[in-house]
C-alpha cells in the first residue's frame, strides 16, 4: 500500500488511457508512452531479481 500503490494506481491509470486513445483513434503513437514505462518497470524488475540471486555483502557492496 502507500505511496507505492498510489504511484502505480496512476501510472496504471494514465496507461489505459493511453491504450484507450490508440485503440479508439487507431493512432499506435500513443502506445509510445505506455511502452516506455513498461520497459522501464520490466528492467527495475529484473535488476531487483538479479540482487536477491546475491549474497548479501554482494548487495551492500553495490549499493556504497
Amino acid at each position: 500500500g502507500g505511496e507505492i500503490a498510489k504511484s502505480l494506481y496512476h501510472l496504471y491509470d494514465y496507461m489505459l488511457s493511453e491504450f484507450t486513445q490508440a485503440n479508439l483513434r487507431n493512432d499506435v503513437r500513443h502506445l509510445d508512452g505506455p511502452l516506455r514505462c513498461l520497459k522501464e518497470m520490466r528492467g527495475a524488475w529484473h535488476t531487483l531479481a538479479q540482487k536477491q540471486n546475491q549474497p548479501a555483502v554482494e548487495m551492500l557492496n553495490d549499493k556504497c
